[in-house]
């Protein structure tokens, strides 16, 4: 058996948020980010910087994305590198971004435009290759160096972080939904007309929310985290040329997750919002929402049971009330929710199976990819209805964020309250994530059901996007004419 990759605990004071803020700014960075006290320690333990080595583009016109994914992964496997409890689940691997429609190609019959990518994101899979890494425990509040034990940068950094870094600020625009409320509502009423037809149960139906941007991505991410707290967000740097593309996901949910060493594999879809301001009862209470619930625990179910052990796919925790956030929470139209209690309320439920001794960590993701919970129940029909009723392409906005460890561990999100940031970068020394002329887009759906009230979904979708009117609020006020429109390119 290859012997363990190295683990080296580093004594290091600074919180997470300080070494993103002070990461140095010349040098990429690819971070996934837990939020200290969110959760139990199982949901957000770990947070994750490193410097990529290397970036991999897998678009859309590739025949078989996941087949490159599969290869590029397999060759760097540790067999038998399995970390213990109380050490990082990531020994050095990949993180990665799964675009939403790589679903087409793994389910060509959900492709309705099949030709429609998104301007601001338009890959189906990106990964970053970091043979090492640092990690930090929230449970024991201590850090590690994992990886190659002499190539290991990061370790460096975080000794060299320092404390807050001022050059890296932000102008961020008024944000305005990209379609109309008329337009999202009409959406809304012909979904609920194929509910009642027997189409199909549920559809999760999205709009697009933009701004005009300049700045520091890594700015914007250190504020969204204090304002969302969230369970699984994720920080990602792309440049192509001058160009920079930037993800900023802060995340409530889990898609997946695999033990590679016990085959466990877990998913914790999320059905259900309200604003934290309000009594979670009034979610607890609510018969439409745990009925959608339900309607996608029995979809990730059966998604399971395509690759995990027969028997082994069971429900943990039918539907749990959790509150998710630590910012301030509101939208346009409940401003007097900005000065309440922080967050929003979710409704969750934990399913669980043991993963098949032959199927890989690409059939986990064949099986369950896009996840049900922001597509709908049938899957394959209810995506069909989304690219009917969606004037665009959703890009990484419900597609998965996440890392595949070398040692075979997997942990993914689902993308969604998660910004993309696409501009030119600027030309000022050690600062690669400044842009100018940027915009930046956010996605925010609903699930509909039959009973649906279509100004309510409106709502909802609205106070999931509480984060990014808090930030326009908080950030300077500022006119910046956009340089494009964020949307689907043809």
């Amino acid at each position: 058996m290859p012997p363990l990759p190295p683990y080296r605990p580093l004594d290091c004071l600074l919180s997470p948020r300080e070494v993103l803020r002070g990461w140095p700014g010349d040098k990429p960075l690819a971070a996934l980010c837990s939020s200290p006290g969110s959760g139990s320690g199982r949901w957000a333990r770990w947070s994750v910087f490193a410097s990529p080595r290397q970036v991999v583009t897998i678009g859309p016109e590739d025949p078989d994305p996941i087949g490159r994914l599969e290869a590029a992964i397999g060759a760097t496997r540790l067999p038998g590198s399995i970390p213990g409890e109380d050490r990082p689940p990531f020994v050095g691997g990949w993180l990665v971004a799964l675009g939403y429609e790589l679903g087409r190609v793994i389910e060509p019959r959900a492709a309705v435009h099949s030709s429609r990518t998104d301007a601001d994101w338009p890959w189906s899979i990106v990964l970053w290759r970091c043979p090492s890494a640092v990690a930090f425990d929230h449970k024991a509040g201590k850090w590690w160096a994992v990886g190659a034990a002499d190539d290991c940068p990061e370790a460096l950094m975080l000794h060299g972080a320092g404390a807050s870094d001022e050059s890296g600020r932000f102008e961020l625009g008024t944000p305005e939904p990209v379609r109309s409320r008329e337009e999202y509502v009409a959406g809304v009423r012909r979904a609920v007309e194929y509910i009642h037809a027997g189409d199909c149960f549920q559809v999760n139906l999205a709009h697009r929310i933009g701004a005009a941007f300049r700045g520091s991505t890594r700015s914007l991410f250190a504020r969204m985290l204090d304002a969302a707290g969230p369970w699984y967000g994720a920080y990602l740097e792309l440049t192509r040329g001058m160009e920079l593309h930037s993800a900023l996901s802060v995340s409530p949910e889990l898609l997946l997750s695999h033990d590679a060493h016990t085959g466990l594999v877990t998913t914790r879809p999320i059905k259900g919002t309200r604003p934290g301001s309000t009594d979670p009862d009034e979610l607890r209470s609510s018969a439409k929402d745990q009925a959608e619930l339900n309607m996608i625990i029995d979809l990730m179910r059966n998604d399971l049971g395509r690759v995990c052990r027969v028997g082994s796919v069971h429900v943990r925790e039918h539907r749990a009330i959790e509150r998710h956030g630590s910012g301030r929470s509101g939208s346009p139209s409940r401003k007097a929710q900005r000065r309440g209690p922080a967050g929003v309320h979710h409704g969750v439920a934990t399913i669980e199976g043991t993963l098949q001794d032959d199927r890989s960590r690409a059939d986990l993701l064949r099986a369950v990819f896009p996840g049900g919970s922001i597509t709908g129940a049938p899957k394959v029909r209810a995506m069909q209805i989304i690219e009917e009723l969606e004037p665009f392409a959703r890009g990484l906005y419900t597609g998965a964020i996440g890392s595949l460890s070398d040692c075979g561990n997997v942990a993914l999100n689902i993308a969604i309250r998660t910004a993309i940031v696409r501009g030119v970068r600027t030309d000022e020394p050690g600062r690669m994530d400044n842009v100018r002329s940027g915009t930046l887009s956010f996605g925010a759906g609903a699930g509909i059901v039959a009973d649906s009230v279509p100004e309510q979904e409106w709502q909802e979708t609205l106070d999931k996007a509480g984060v990014l009117w808090n930030l326009s609020q908080d950030a300077p006020a500022v006119s910046i004419p956009r340089t494009h429109a964020p949307g689907v390119r043809t």
